[in-house]
């Protein structure tokens, strides 16, 4: 008979300890959900850069924009619940054997997301098409609203660029 009041106790606990830490913390543990990479960038543009899309609206206008996105079309971004999608371009290239990927994210004091970025290129005087390509990759990541991530490039650990989620 004492173990019901005592059970009872115990959940109580651990929905107050659940809602609790959700109220007092708006840190959400930061995630990159998915990525996918193109050597091509399904979004015309010469220029490097990062670009957040921050609601259903942007995102329904850059799918519609092409046709060839591949798995793209089959994520669901939740922009209410804490998830951007980010886009690095690597600006326009000469030559084929460039690409970007993602790392897995950490985050930094300040509600700073530190996301690396591994930059490839061609190997010196190696053959490669001689082809304009605009290298991209587009991630899905989980973060708390209003979080700076800041693009850092994976073997120089240099920052590449920063912005607002």
């Amino acid at each position: 008979m004492n173990t019901r009041p005592y059970l009872l106790l115990m959940v109580s606990l651990a929905g107050f300890w659940t809602s609790g830490c959700s109220a007092v913390s708006k840190n959400v543990q930061p995630a990159l959900l998915q990525t996918s990479s193109f050597s091509i960038c399904p979004w015309k543009s010469s220029d490097s850069g990062l670009e957040v899309v921050r609601d259903a609206t942007l995102w329904q206008q850059l799918l519609a924009q092409q046709q060839n996105l591949g798995e793209l079309r089959k994520w669901e971004p939740s922009f209410k619940n804490d998830q951007r999608v980010i886009i690095y371009r690597m600006g326009q290239k000469n030559s084929a054997g460039f690409s970007a990927s993602f790392g897995a994210p950490s985050l930094l004091p300040g509600d700073q997301l530190r996301l690396p970025v591994t930059l490839t290129a061609p190997a010196a005087g190696s053959m490669n098409a001689m082809v304009l390509t605009s290298p991209c990759v587009v991630g899905l990541v989980q973060v708390s609203l209003g979080t700076t991530v800041q693009l850092i490039n994976d073997s120089t650990k240099a920052v590449i660029t920063t912005a607002r989620l």
